[in-house]
C-alpha cells in the first residue's frame, strides 16, 4: 500500500512538473513596456527577458493592445516583473492607474517619458534600462517608482518629474496628467533634483579652485525641511553631507565649494520646476500640514500658486 501511495505522489509530481514547466514556456515575463496612443489607437510595445524580438500590439484601449500584443507573440505577458514602463504620447495618469490597479505592474516599476515609446524600445531595448540604473545610481538623475509618479500627478500641481527620452539622450522633464511634456531640465535641475530627492548614492561633485577643478564624491546626504510662514512661504534646507575628494586640498576651500555646489544644482532644480510649474518637489504640502496647519489650510485652494512664489535657502554642513 505505501508502494502504490509513493507511486502515486511521484506521478502526481511529475504531472505537476511538465505542468509548471509548460506553462512557463507559454509566458513571456516583460522586463520593459512601452505605451504609445493617438486619436484612433492605443499601442503597446514589450521587451521581455530571454526574447530577442519586442512584442508590439494595438487597440482601442490599453488592455486590447495587450491582448493583440499577447496573440501576435504567442505567449502570454507576464507584467508583473517589469522593471521599466516607457509611456509616449497620451493620458498618463490614466495609464498609471490602470496598470497599477489589480498589480498589473509592480508600483515599484520605473518610469521614463518620451515622444515615440515604441520607437525607442525598438532602438534601445533591455539598454535602456541598464542606462537608466546607471545614471540614476550616479545622481544624472531621479527615476522614481511608478507609485510616486503617480501620487505627484494626482496632487495640487497635477504634474510630476521624470526621466525622459528625447532623441539619444536621456534626461529629466516635467510632465503633466494629460501625458504633455512641459519641458525639459538642465542637466544641473536633473542633479538637482535628484539630491533633493536624496537619490545621490556615487554622486560626483566638480569644484572648481584655482589650481582647477576637484572630485568630490558623495557618501551620504540629507537634509531636513523647516518652512517659515511669516511673510509668504519659505523653504529652508538644512543639508549635512560626507563625502571625500579624489585630490589633495585645502579643506576650508573644499567645503566651501561643496556649499556652492551643492545650492546651485537645488537652486536649478527649483527654479525649473517648482517656480515655473508649481510641481511640488519638495512635498511641501505635507510639510506645511505639519509644520503650520492654519498657513496651509488658509492658502489651500490656490496651493500650486503658493509653491511657485516660495522662497528657497540651502543651508548645507560638509562633515
Amino acid at each position: 500500500m505505501k508502494h502504490k501511495r509513493l507511486t502515486l505522489l511521484l506521478a502526481t509530481l511529475l504531472l505537476t512538473g511538465c505542468t509548471g514547466t509548460a506553462q512557463v514556456q507559454n509566458r513571456a515575463f516583460v522586463q520593459l513596456l512601452g505605451a504609445d496612443a493617438d486619436r484612433n489607437a492605443n499601442r503597446v510595445t514589450a521587451v521581455s527577458f530571454g526574447m530577442e524580438e519586442p512584442a508590439s500590439g494595438t487597440g482601442e484601449t490599453l488592455l486590447t493592445a495587450l491582448e493583440a500584443a499577447q496573440c501576435r507573440y504567442d505567449r502570454a505577458l507576464m507584467l508583473g516583473h517589469t522593471q521599466v514602463l516607457v509611456c509616449g504620447k497620451g493620458g498618463l495618469e490614466q495609464r498609471l492607474s490602470l496598470l497599477l490597479d489589480g498589480n498589473r505592474i509592480s508600483p515599484g516599476c520605473r518610469l521614463v517619458c518620451a515622444d515615440d515609446a515604441a520607437r525607442v524600445l525598438e532602438e534601445t531595448g533591455a539598454g535602456l534600462e541598464t542606462a537608466l540604473s546607471r545614471m540614476a545610481e550616479g545622481g544624472a538623475l531621479y527615476a522614481p517608482a511608478v507609485s510616486d509618479t503617480l501620487s505627484d500627478l494626482l496632487g495640487a500641481s497635477g504634474m510630476a518629474v521624470v526621466p525622459y527620452v528625447s532623441g539619444s539622450d536621456l534626461g529629466m522633464c516635467v510632465v503633466d496628467q494629460a501625458g504633455n511634456i512641459r519641458t525639459t531640465l538642465s542637466e544641473e535641475a536633473c542633479r538637482g533634483v535628484a539630491l533633493l530627492r536624496e537619490k545621490n548614492r556615487d554622486t560626483v561633485l566638480g569644484i572648481p579652485t584655482e589650481q582647477g577643478t576637484l572630485s568630490y564624491e558623495i557618501h551620504s546626504c540629507s537634509y531636513k525641511l523647516d518652512l517659515e510662514t511669516a511673510e509668504g512661504l519659505t523653504a529652508v534646507l538644512s543639508f549635512r553631507i560626507t563625502g571625500e575628494c579624489a585630490e589633495a586640498c585645502e579643506q576650508g576651500q573644499l567645503r566651501k565649494g561643496v556649499q556652492q555646489a551643492v545650492t546651485e544644482l537645488c537652486r536649478a532644480a527649483v527654479l525649473e520646476t517648482v517656480c515655473v510649474y508649481g510641481v511640488d518637489l519638495l512635498d511641501l504640502e505635507r510639510a506645511a500640514r505639519h509644520q503650520d496647519p492654519a498657513f496651509f489650510a488658509a492658502h489651500q485652494e490656490e496651493w500650486s500658486a503658493v509653491i511657485a512664489q516660495a522662497g528657497f535657502r540651502c543651508e548645507v554642513r560638509v562633515e
